[in-house]
């Protein structure tokens, strides 16, 4: 696998845009962090990025910037830098273009995730059971939107739950913030609901570099596919506060656990 680009991870500047001018110009929205947006490393927790980015689009289809009608299909997020708890709101400069809505997260004029949401039709998607480990994810209805189907921002929870209890039983001496995530890609394939059993999660090592690992995810029911997950960690460095490449024995261990290792 390729290692997950660091170079603009905790860079002192960040100017580069790579999407096009908007179709629509729409406003920045400003969004108050708090305490329980943090992490156990003090950072903002990398789900809360998906939360902050759909507050803003809730507001542009309040404001009619964006149709309230159409499917999320997908949500990208890359994490650039680690952010911080501050008094200051955070400010979110959404570009809305052909179905799309690219928004950075910014602080201090410098920008620390980028997140891009498609909309479209929600498309069916089947695959076999996968062997190994399954991991349980309860929803709660505190989970739910207006609609009584799981909110965006709390499908990536639920897979950030089954990714932590997978990794944690791949390597023997994981240590709290050895790793970050660098990237998040969430497809949506079906409306996920409330019911009193939970929903199954499967996860895997798919793939493991000099620097970053992929750990991929499926939660399902049966053979149909609701949504799916990919997750590149990134080796961190508590002390400096930068990348890292994974030692010997990380790798070793992960790449033991790859598909037809």
């Amino acid at each position: 696998m390729n290692d997950f680009a660091m170079a603009d991870y905790l860079a002192p500047d960040y100017t580069a845009r790579d999407y096009t001018a908007p179709d629509h110009a729409v406003p920045d929205h400003n969004v108050q962090l708090r305490w329980g947006d943090l992490d156990t490393l003090n950072h903002v927790n990398n789900v809360r990025y998906v939360d902050f980015a759909l507050e803003a689009t809730g507001q542009l289809i309040a404001e009619g910037a964006v149709p309230g009608d159409a499917d999320i299909t997908r949500i990208d997020v890359d994490f650039l830098r680690p952010l911080l708890l501050s008094p200051n709101p955070i400010r979110i400069s959404s570009v809305v273009a052909n179905g799309r809505i690219v928004q950075e997260i910014c602080a201090a004029g410098k920008v620390f995730s980028r997140v891009t949401t498609d909309f479209g039709a929600l498309t069916m998607r089947f695959a076999k059971p996968r062997t190994g480990p399954v991991y349980s994810g309860q929803v709660r209805r505190a989970d739910l939107d207006g609609s009584g189907h799981v909110t965006p921002a709390n499908v990536f929870e639920l897979f950030q739950e089954s990714r932590i209890l997978h990794f944690a039983r791949l390597l023997d001496r994981h240590a709290a913030g050895n790793f970050v995530v660098g990237k998040l890609t969430v497809d949506y394939h079906r409306p996920i609901h409330w019911r009193p059993e939970p929903w199954l999660i499967s996860s895997w090592i798919s793939g493991v570099g000099n620097s970053s690992m992929r750990i991929s995810s499926h939660l399902a029911d049966g053979d149909e596919l609701f949504a799916t997950c990919e997750a590149t960690l990134v080796g961190f460095d508590m002390s400096t506060q930068k990348s890292r490449k994974l030692s010997e024995d990380e790798k070793a261990q992960l790449s033991a656990s790859l598909p037809n290792s």
